[in-house]
């Protein structure tokens, strides 16, 4: 997995490519856990290149919604595909985050 950070019109994006499974997810996770405590609440996820999202991926972005909340941030996902996007409707996460097919739509969320 590789991730990569910028900041574009004052929210976080973190793009994420290749597989997000047990033994990458804590790499995506510190990265989070250090832009959330650097002050950044807005954080746009983008998993248009994300192949793969087991169970400890899915933690990794509950972390990072509860995280932000309390200080009216939030989570938006972004270009997630058609098989990921099953996984979360089965699992019930859905409601938990916004999901988004553009960048131009995922920073207009906020």
């Amino acid at each position: 997995m590789k991730t990569s950070v910028e900041t574009v019109e004052g929210k976080c994006l973190i793009k994420v490519e290749g597989r997000l499974d047990t033994l990458t997810a804590p790499e995506l996770e510190q990265v989070v856990v250090q832009v959330i405590n650097e002050g950044q609440d807005k954080i746009i996820l983008d998993l248009s290149q994300a192949e793969y999202i087991s169970s400890a991926g899915f933690r990794v972005f509950i972390v990072a919604q509860k995280k932000t909340k309390p200080t009216g941030g939030q989570v938006v996902l972004m270009g997630v595909n058609d098989e990921i996007k099953e996984i979360f409707d089965i699992s019930g996460f859905t409601r938990l985050f916004t999901f988004s097919a553009t960048l131009e739509n995922s920073i207009s969320q906020f």
